[in-house]
């Protein structure tokens, strides 16, 4: 039987860092797994027990980060380019939107690419692209990107009472109270590009 597990805490320095992107740019290895069981000295026994019987090959160090500036356009000014996913809104995953939200930003601008040879000008490549750099996505960005700041900032919170509520929250808190918003904001910004292209929209 396999278990997977991640472990999170607060850092005041950047993480060891590499060049291999199949792991974020992490490090893995025995160091690493080391380094974890120093810090879960004093956990349960669950948690020691499943940190001692990881691999080392298998227990990697890796930062996680968001953007600073989170007002920066999407596009570039001709409208050529664009950044969608992670590389435009960049978040912690403690809120885990970032693959939701890359899937919708592709399908919202390979929906009106899709519509080129319906109407060439209105959805020429820079139209498809703008829709990165409207409002309400750049806004409705900004905001998960402070949430999923604000939820990594409780679950790794050296507060014992603070995790507990934590814990006791996200375990009996139905999803619908968690990520209402999330979930409609990401369906309104698919259905505009749907309706765009004459497609029904997607119902809740």
């Amino acid at each position: 039987k396999s278990i997977l597990w991640s472990a999170a805490q607060s850092c005041d320095t950047d993480p060891a860092q590499s060049d291999d992107l199949t792991i974020r740019g992490g490090v893995r290895g025995q160091a690493s797994k080391d380094e974890l069981t120093k810090i879960c000295k004093d956990r349960c026994e669950v948690i020691r027990t499943i940190v001692a019987d990881t691999p080392a090959s298998a227990v990697t160090k890796v930062g996680l980060y968001d953007r600073a500036n989170l007002d920066h356009d999407f596009a570039s000014p001709q409208g050529l380019v664009a950044l969608l996913g992670d590389s435009a809104h960049p978040q912690t995953p403690f809120l885990g939107q970032g693959c939701n939200m890359a899937l919708s930003d592709a399908f919202a601008v390979c929906t009106r690419l899709g519509a080129n040879n319906k109407d060439p000008q209105k959805f020429s490549v820079q139209a498809a692209l703008a829709c990165m750099d409207s409002p309400t996505r750049k806004k409705f960005s900004k905001y998960v990107v402070q949430e999923a700041r604000k939820i990594s900032l409780l679950s790794t919170s050296p507060s014992y009472y603070g995790g507990v509520i934590m814990r006791m929250f996200m375990k009996v808190a139905p999803t619908k109270m968690i990520f209402p918003r999330v979930d409609n904001e990401n369906r309104n910004f698919v259905n505009v590009a749907l309706t765009e292209c004459g497609h029904q929209p997607l119902r809740p």
